[in-house]
Formats: C-alpha cells, sequence, structure tokens
C-alpha cells in the first residue's frame, strides 16, 4: 500500500498507513522500515531514532534500520554515530552507507 504513496512523496499517508499496520502488528518489519522512513523525509528525527530503535530490540543486525538509525543519528549529532558505522561495516563491510 505504501510504495505509491512513497513514490509521490506522500510521506504523511506513508506514516499513517504504516501506523496503522504496526498497531496491528508491532513487529511488522516492512511497515516499520518504511515508517521510519517517513519519518526521517518529514524531519521528525527523534521519532524515527525512537522507531529504530524498538525495531533494533527485535533485529538487532538488521542492516537496514542501523542505517536509518545512522542517517538521523547525524543529522542530531548524536554520540552513537560512530559506533553505528562501526556495526554496519562489522556485519557488511562493503556497505558504503
Amino acid at each position: 500500500y505504501t510504495l505509491p504513496l512513497m513514490a509521490e512523496l506522500r510521506w504523511g499517508e506513508v506514516e499513517t498507513t504504516c501506523r496503522s499496520i504496526l498497531s496491528l502488528d508491532a513487529s511488522q518489519y516492512t511497515a516499520a522500515l518504511r515508517l521510519t522512513t517517513s519519518l526521517r523525509m518529514q524531519a521528525k528525527y527523534q521519532a524515527a531514532r525512537t522507531v529504530n530503535a524498538g525495531m533494533l530490540e527485535l533485529y538487532p543486525n538488521d542492516v537496514s534500520f542501523l542505517a536509518e538509525q545512522l542517517v538521523v543519528s547525524a543529522v542530531l549529532k548524536t554520540s552513537d554515530v560512530k559506533s553505528l558505522c562501526e556495526t554496519i561495516l562489522l556485519l557488511d563491510p562493503t556497505n558504503a552507507t
């Protein structure tokens, strides 16, 4: 449901749709990843960090969520940027995120 909205840059609608899906299944991977992307694209960085942190508890070695967390952490200039880079490179040495 969200890919056409994402293609049209309708981030608020992506957020709403993903939150609705996650209200039914809080561990739904794709909805959570698209939610964090939509939050980041709306400059809702702290909210994106919160979603990422929750999903990283479920999927601690997931490079996609780690990369999303890295981007918002860099924007917010948080202290975990270096460790996120190191973790991503440890898990995926060819990752150029």
